[in-house]
């Protein structure tokens, strides 16, 4: 089993014009071979393509003021991936080095942005 987080960034405009960048963080999971293969492939900083489905586990957050207090925790049981390529030089890695392991966040077009590329789906 391989646990690693994988990051994604959406762009849409706020009510000024300008540009506003969030960017949700993935819990993922991968089983036997592909574990195995992912965990050779995908480096820190590689562009990942993850297919899956989503497994969401609802708890009692036992650290919260409130009493019952639930959380809400969501990742990703991968089917399929691909390792786009486009990982950072080797000099950015060093850079990075200490920090945990992630996959380098992919940006995901608005309809918004003229500058788009074609969705394949």
């Amino acid at each position: 089993m391989l646990k690693f987080s994988v990051a994604t960034d959406k762009s849409k405009k706020n009510e000024s014009g300008a540009w506003d960048k969030k960017t949700t963080w993935w819990n993922v999971i991968m089983f036997k071979k592909q574990a195995e293969n992912a965990e050779r492939f995908i480096k820190k900083g590689s562009l990942v393509y993850i297919e899956g489905e989503l497994e969401i586990q609802e708890y009692e957050d036992k650290k919260s003021s409130v009493p019952g207090a639930k959380k809400t925790w969501v990742q990703i049981i991968a089917n399929n991936y691909q390792n786009l390529g486009g990982s950072k030089s080797p000099q950015e890695m060093d850079e990075l080095a200490g920090e945990p392991a992630v996959a380098k966040p992919v940006s995901t077009p608005t309809f918004d942005d003229p500058f788009a590329e074609d969705i394949p789906f």
